[in-house]
């Protein structure tokens, strides 16, 4: 099961999710005022999941730059040897001049166990 509230997310234990991943970017011209980054070629978009400072796991995000979407993909295996628990996420736009925005920092990833046994 996947939920997403107020950047917090909460996935079961081995399940397959797919996360939108959007970034705001503070206009250049007008500090203080964001809007949609529009992808360009080169762009990498980064996901990494922490405990105590340490990342668990890291990711990298599919851009579609025709429908301007960074998706991020979570497969079984990415979760099923974690531990069950509150970890912290950031997503991370890398732009291909070599700019970095993060996006989301340090937001809640909860882990939930899952009752089924995957043979």
């Amino acid at each position: 099961m996947l939920d997403i509230n107020n950047n917090e997310i909460h996935l079961t234990r081995g399940d397959t999710a797919f996360v939108k991943a959007i970034p705001e970017i503070e206009k250049e011209d007008q500090p203080g005022k964001f809007e949609l980054y529009e992808f360009k070629e080169g762009d990498s978009v980064f996901f990494r999941l922490a405990i105590n400072s340490k990342t668990v796991l890291e990711k990298d995000c599919f851009i579609d730059l025709e429908n301007n979407k960074a998706t991020l993909t979570l497969n079984p295996e990415d979760t099923e040897n974690l531990e069950p628990r509150v970890y912290y996420y950031c997503f991370e736009l890398v732009t291909a001049t070599g700019a970095h925005f993060t996006f989301i920092e340090n937001a809640r990833f909860s882990l939930g166990k899952e009752l089924e046994k995957r043979g």
